[in-house]
């Protein structure tokens, strides 16, 4: 009997330092993490103090995160949480998605070009224009600080973007002009303004042949212009005068 006492006894000895050995690695690997991560924010904040100081008044930092080996932190503008970027530190290395995502706005233009789009899906109920897509791609660095500010203040339907469409027709002047203008006449219809079209064809009596025109959109108010002949003719001074585009894709 004392013989299974003592046995039971030792067992819960055992039992006991186990789980205090337990709870101590798992503090320490915690205490650990915590270092390290201490450690890591310090780091980029010294990173941040030496690379952006221009724009420390604008923003605002979301708490560091750990995933595996990489730590990442997301930095976004106080006035348009959409404008961010990220810094990440990785194998003793830190990189920054500042110049394209901050810098150029892709951020905030990749959420405004999925606004946009919603908007003009709503709208589009024209089944003769189903393939209408708007391309918002303008960089903010770009732009005067008057479109800087309206689009950091969500206002982002500014006649900046582009109007894309498809659509398989003849490849003559008559039709071309046609298609160019039921398209403009539409699109302002309902409520959109863009600065460009990229059209692209694809010819119905060839349909191995197909070509991409863009140009800006104001040079359709010049009564006197016939892009679908200058097209056709390859006419070249005219193309070139009024920055009229043509790729063809086949």
């Amino acid at each position: 009997m004392k013989n299974k006492e003592k046995r039971l006894f030792t067992e819960m000895i055992i039992f006991l330092f186990i789980i205090i050995l337990c709870f101590g690695l798992i503090i320490i690997n915690y205490k650990s993490d915590e270092i390290k991560l201490k450690k890591v924010e310090e780091k980029i904040d010294e990173y941040i103090k030496d690379n952006y100081s221009d724009i420390d008044k604008d923003v605002k930092k979301e708490k560091l995160k750990q995933k595996n080996n990489s730590y990442s932190i997301k930095i976004y503008n106080k006035n348009n949480k959409n404008l961010f970027f990220y810094i990440t530190y990785k194998d003793k290395k830190i990189t920054s998605t500042y110049p394209k995502d901050y810098l150029e706005g892709n951020s905030l233009t990749s959420y405004y070009n999925k606004k946009i789009n919603k908007d003009l899906k709503a709208k589009n109920k024209n089944s003769n224009f189903s393939n209408l897509t708007i391309s918002y791609d303008v960089k903010l660095n770009d732009c005067t600080d008057l479109i800087y500010k309206r689009l950091i203040n969500n206002k982002y339907n500014l006649p900046i973007y582009t109007i894309n469409d498809e659509e398989t027709i003849p490849f003559d002047a008559i039709s071309i002009n046609k298609r160019i203008q039921l398209t403009s006449k539409y699109v302002n219809s309902i409520g959109f303004t863009p600065k460009y079209y990229s059209l692209t064809y694809t010819d119905s009596n060839n349909l191995v042949n197909s070509m991409n025109i863009k140009f800006k959109s104001d040079i359709l108010n010049i009564s006197t212009l016939d892009i679908g002949s200058a097209i056709v003719n390859n006419n070249k001074s005219i193309l070139e005068k009024y920055s009229i585009e043509i790729k063809y894709l086949n």
